[in-house]
């Protein structure tokens, strides 16, 4: 039992972290996905994406600041910013040193930024829509499969997951050093 108890210690000590860090990028996420809906609309026709006049041969007009094709690239820019970072932080979580990446080129993060699907304006109107629409399932079903991961891992209240009803408090508290 003394290695459940162990194990329910360690996860009472790593839930601070944890949470902040979902809290984190939950925040990261939702700025993506009102990006998103910026872009897209309520549908053809609307938002930042809409005509051509903000995608395709409108992209030649996106150096007049103001304008929609200006306004759509620098919403674009959020989004492949952090859908770039996702990916190398991601890669980084998995490397075993976490850091043996190095330095990322431009090359290598534009290519990163472009892995759920290219979010060049100058695609078309349809393309581009097309791979935000996936880029915001992608997202909402990772942000699902780590809220449930989350839950598994740390129970409702941080308790401590699977082991939480099985420890008492105190024998916790007692490890932790406070009785």
């Amino acid at each position: 039992e003394f290695g459940k108890l162990d194990e329910a210690v360690k996860k009472q000590a790593a839930y601070p972290k944890a949470a902040r860090a979902m809290q984190d990028l939950d925040a990261q996420q939702k700025i993506v996905l009102e990006k998103i809906d910026e872009i897209l609309g309520s549908g053809r026709g609307n938002g930042l994406a809409s005509g051509d006049l903000a995608t395709g041969f409108g992209q030649s007009f996106s150096f007049i600041p103001g304008s929609n094709p200006y306004r759509l690239n620098t919403a674009l820019d959020t989004i492949k910013a952090n859908v770039g970072f996702d990916k190398l932080q991601e890669m980084r979580n998995n490397s075993p040193t976490g850091g043996a990446l190095g330095q990322v080129s431009d090359s290598e993060n534009k290519l990163l930024q472009s892995v759920l699907g290219s979010l060049d304006a100058g695609a078309g109107e349809d393309i581009l829509r097309q791979n935000l629409a996936r880029l915001r399932q992608e997202i909402t079903a990772g942000q699902a499969r780590r809220h449930a991961a989350f839950q598994k891992d740390f129970g409702p209240n941080g308790a401590g997951g699977d082991t939480g009803g099985d420890v008492p408090q105190a024998a916790i508290d007692y490890l932790k050093g406070d009785p």
